[in-house]
């Protein structure tokens, strides 16, 4: 069952990577490491996913 992830915590998400996204090689990677700091899983449709995309928008 996917996790629901609050308005303010994917706020939160998306903040720190255009914070840090310079510090990464690219976008996906910069997702892919912050989103295992804050215990997202890595499968199509979990956060990391949401994320990249929440970031793109």
């Amino acid at each position: 069952m996917p996790k629901k992830y609050d308005a303010e915590f994917k706020a939160r998400a998306v903040r720190m990577v255009r914070e840090h996204q310079q510090d990464y090689p690219s976008l996906t990677v910069a997702c892919q490491q912050i989103g295992q700091q804050l215990d997202l899983g890595q499968a199509p449709g979990s956060g990391v996913a949401i994320l990249r995309a929440g970031i793109r928008r």
